[in-house]
């Protein structure tokens, strides 16, 4: 486990810093969490053959349902 906390701590640190001190994500995190402890999004996820475009639709799919928008980066 301490693999994915390597792994995502630079984003997390990006996430950070472009939202001012991370002011405001409060909702925006808890939703992506929502989504993330999904088993059958996650296992789609980590797929090798599911490209990161769809990933990211059905991601944003799922955030639009629940109220939340999700940009292109």
């Amino acid at each position: 486990m301490a693999e994915i906390a390597t792994i995502a701590r630079p984003y997390a640190e990006a996430l950070f810093k472009a939202a001012g001190g991370g002011a405001g994500l409060a909702d925006e995190v808890s939703a992506l969490a929502d989504v993330a402890g999904h088993a059958q999004l996650r296992q789609l996820a980590d797929n090798p053959k599911t490209g990161a475009d769809l990933v990211f639709n059905v991601v944003s799919a799922v955030l639009a349902r629940k109220g939340q928008m999700l940009t292109a980066p």
